[in-house]
């Protein structure tokens, strides 16, 4: 019962928290070494914000963590009780149809488990993905001045943000919620402590209502008509 116990939590950490450590001291066969490592890599980018290939990792995860119990010979009885807990997990990220998707589902977890600062983050990062989508560009590419597209993109929906309602009504919503969005990301990145210091919104109803607005806006198709009125910059 010890032993169920200890796994049972060390998946809940995993699961809530994206704390590895109580599942990698549970995995101690080097025939494990590739699992921990992949759960190790997966909780770090949660956990930092590394959102590029996010959804790609949680597939191969989810993949590897399927039926692993029955598959290896040296995976510890009590593994068979987590691995589901810890597919359906993955699932959540890995059943996304697009990496921005995806990145609002772990927004979403994130304000579940009350972590609005990195959930601002994700929800900030997946609409940088949708808008890259569209213009069929990378988040991280630079154009000749050495500027990242998706930057010139955010900027583009404040600073053309009046005429690109007018022309495409539809996104006036979203547009209004991306550069709150993007205020509130701003101010966290710039917090101080001292009276000086920005506040960063963190008022949990708010952040709640712009991912709402997100999810039910950013995969719009309206959107794919933003290039027809705003053209990046050469490369």
């Amino acid at each position: 019962m010890l032993e169920l116990m200890q796994w049972s939590l060390a998946a809940q950490a995993f699961v809530q928290y994206q704390d590895p450590e109580p599942l990698l001291g549970l995995l101690r066969d080097p025939g494990q070494e590739r699992l921990r490592h992949e759960l190790r890599q997966f909780a770090r980018q949660i956990n930092l914000n590394l959102f590029n290939d996010f959804r790609n990792r949680a597939q191969k995860l989810s993949h590897q963590l399927r039926g692993l119990s029955q598959r290896e010979e040296t995976m510890p009885a009590p593994f068979r009780l987590v691995e589901p807990f810890l597919v359906d997990f993955c699932e959540t990220f890995a059943g996304a149809q697009s990496d921005w998707e995806a990145l609002l589902r772990l927004a979403r977890r994130h304000l579940k488990y009350r972590r609005p600062a990195l959930a601002v983050l994700a929800a900030y990062e997946a609409v940088v993905h949708r808008l890259c989508e569209i213009y069929g560009v990378r988040p991280a590419a630079k154009n000749s001045q050495g500027k990242r597209y998706s930057s010139e993109l955010i900027q583009a929906l404040k600073t053309r943000g009046s005429i690109i309602s007018r022309a495409l009504p539809e996104l006036k919503e979203l547009i209004k919620a991306v550069n709150e969005l993007q205020e509130i990301r701003n101010n966290t990145a710039h917090f101080r402590t001292d009276s000086e210091g920005p506040d960063p919104g963190y008022r949990l109803t708010r952040i709640k209502t712009l991912l709402t607005i997100l999810e039910e806006k950013l995969g719009h198709p309206t959107l794919e008509q933003l290039p027809h009125l705003y053209s990046l910059k050469g490369p």
